[in-house]
């Protein structure tokens, strides 16, 4: 009988119990975790996106014959796409204005889906520019 007790191995119900209450802590506090994560890496994709336009927008103008002081061009997303590779956008638009003061060009994109992002529902109508998406005016959600 002792030779029987000896070889008995394996895990009693109580440690397999301990096991699975540990392992759905462990989910339960994972699960979320994962799911904000996957959410702000498609809100970063959409930004990189929006970054891309506008930098393109850049290499755009400098091929185009300059503007003057206070005129502007609408870039179209047909212009771009030569300087822009595997866009998810279908539709958008870039506005350059020129500032006579300074002979800078000043890109605002509009109509691109970065703008239905929260942080930058402030820029729906007049469109947004590189430092805005870089630093937006509503702080409250990050």
């Amino acid at each position: 009988m002792k030779r029987l007790m000896r070889n008995e191995k394996g895990l009693t119900l109580i440690e397999l119990l301990a096991v699975i209450v540990i392992l759905g802590i462990i989910a339960a506090i994972a699960v979320p975790n994962i799911g904000g994560i996957i959410n702000k890496t498609k809100d970063d994709a959409v930004k990189a996106e929006a970054i891309q336009i506008l930098e393109a927008s850049k290499l755009f103008m400098a091929t185009y014959p300059p503007l003057e002081g206070g005129e502007t061009k609408t870039i179209s997303k047909e212009e771009l796409d030569p300087y822009l590779d595997n866009l998810s956008s279908d539709s958008f638009s870039v506005l350059v204005e020129s500032d006579s003061a300074t002979n800078k060009y000043k890109y605002k994109l509009i109509g691109h889906r970065l703008l239905e992002i929260k942080p930058y529902t402030n820029y729906e109508t007049e469109g947004i520019t590189l430092d805005e998406i870089n630093n937006p005016k509503d702080d409250t959600v990050k």
